[in-house]
């Protein structure tokens, strides 16, 4: 079996966009990370994906449209404790953006091989920011699944 498969997330090749099949919506550069709620929630995967595909549900379980879907590279940050994870989130570059479209659908094409950050966010509201630890290992379906479920909750 695959290592890489044993690990985390998703994707392929080399130019990360958002897909047309999915319906995702072009975001304006210039938006960034709706910070709300209370808190930021951190989600591990433990699996890996062959595509970095997917949608955004509610706490209900229903689909989440017009949800901002940003992927970073350098996510070590997600993963340690304060203040290290402040200095590892000043490494990071947003590589790819977009807004789900119909259905709460997101994607994106074209990112290599690697670790990267997942982050879903929303304007207005008191939505927590969903962030999301991800390994892009294309050719990986270890257990059938073809995309990512993100959750996000309500702030309390």
């Amino acid at each position: 079996m695959n290592p890489a498969c044993l690990v985390l997330l998703l994707l392929t090749s080399a130019n990360p966009v958002a897909s047309d099949d999915c319906r995702c919506v072009p975001t304006a550069l210039n938006e960034t990370t709706h910070w709300g709620g209370n808190r930021g929630i951190v989600v591990q995967e433990t699996k890996s994906y062959p595509s970095m595909r997917g949608v955004v549900l509610d706490q209900s379980g229903s689909e989440m449209n017009n949800i901002l879907v940003e992927v970073f590279d350098h996510p070590e940050g997600l993963l340690l404790p304060y203040p290290r994870n402040k200095e590892a989130e000043r490494k990071q570059r947003r590589i790819a953006a977009c807004k789900t479209g119909e259905a709460g659908r997101f994607c994106f094409v074209g990112l290599p091989s690697g670790k990267y950050e997942l982050r879903c966010s929303i304007q207005g509201g008191g939505w927590d920011v969903t962030h999301v630890y991800v390994r892009i290992a294309p050719g990986c379906r270890k257990d059938g699944k073809t995309e990512l479920k993100v959750q996000m909750y309500l702030g309390d």
